[in-house]
């Protein structure tokens, strides 16, 4: 929602998006284990600028455990690996579900971006999309906005993860 406000702060500070060489060189000054999928990724949602070109390239690095075991399951249609997932997170607070799910949404936005032929944010995302269908992701990330705002709703994480399981075919 900001954004035009900021792009509209630039344009009165004269501030002007790098090239993408430019871009490309400071990328990799700042994040040298960056993949080349990567930082295609960041630099095509960065608009050119470093400060977004970065944030995208740090944001969700390290996967959590859960995220990792979601991957798997989801790319391999594998719905008992899913349950053996959701099952102990049912015991979850709802604080800790929070950033799980959000990463799985991370996750999957990135997979329909890459499926739509934008670079991969990340292997994760590039995998889900070489293995699922765009309806597939489609239908998972309604899965985990209908989860997201049932948190929001503070419904239990029993119920939530059922719901999940159910939804994420």
């Amino acid at each position: 929602r900001l954004l035009p406000t900021v792009r509209s702060r630039c344009v009165e500070l004269r501030l002007v998006p790098l090239s993408q060489k430019l871009l490309r060189d400071q990328l990799l000054i700042r994040c040298p284990n960056a993949q080349e999928e990567e930082l295609n990724a960041a630099i095509a949602r960065s608009g050119g600028f470093l400060g977004q070109a970065v944030d995208a390239l740090q944001e969700g690095r390290e996967l959590l455990p859960q995220s990792s075991e979601f991957v798997k399951a989801f790319c391999g249609h594998d719905r008992i690996a899913m349950l053996r997932l959701l099952i102990p997170m049912e015991k979850m607070k709802r604080e800790q579900l929070r950033p799980i799910l959000l990463q799985w949404y991370y996750l999957l936005s990135g997979a329909l971006s890459a499926q739509i032929g934008l670079p991969a944010q990340r292997p994760e995302c590039r995998r889900i999309a070489d293995t699922r269908s765009l309806n597939a992701i489609f239908s998972a990330i309604d899965a985990i906005k209908q989860a997201q705002n049932l948190i929001e709703a503070n419904v239990g994480t029993a119920h939530i993860c059922g719901a999940l399981a159910v939804n994420l075919k």
